[in-house]
């Protein structure tokens, strides 16, 4: 597991990449004609992290899903947001592929266990990894 940063970054100067930066600029960095994806349930400072330590991956076929940020279109409060504003622009202003899943779209797909362990669970590995995190943490 590689963990991710675990505070909000105050400017671009003082930061040091997390282990969660380092495997992204990793992996962007590999020999590899596919695309890069990487998915954000959360802050998106580790992709920002990445930016900044290493500006030669902006060039390259990432695309990031960043599940977080206020309500489209009006925008405002939203937790994941709220946590690292700095850095949530540094990647809206880059020039990486960005999907945002916004607050009133995120809040629309609540799943209960019994549809976790039904609908989920049973799909192949990613299926019981994500289902059994979910509960795990609900737990």
């Amino acid at each position: 597991m590689y963990k991710g940063c675990k505070e909000a970054l105050i400017d671009t100067n003082n930061y040091k990449p997390s282990d969660g930066a380092k495997l992204i600029i990793n992996e962007a960095l590999k020999d590899d004609n596919r695309p890069l994806y990487v998915a954000f349930l959360g802050v998106i400072t580790d992709m920002a992290s990445a930016l900044l330590a290493c500006n030669e991956i902006a060039k390259k076929d990432i695309n990031v899903i960043w599940i977080g940020g206020g309500n489209w279109p009006k925008g405002g409060w939203e937790y994941n947001l709220k946590n690292d504003v700095l850095y949530a622009n540094i990647v809206f202003g880059s020039s990486i592929n960005l999907s945002q899943v916004p607050r009133n779209v995120y809040r629309m797909m609540p799943l209960t266990h019994a549809e976790l362990l039904t609908k989920v669970f049973p799909y192949v590995e990613i299926g019981k990894y994500l289902a059994s995190n979910v509960i795990e943490f609900n737990n």
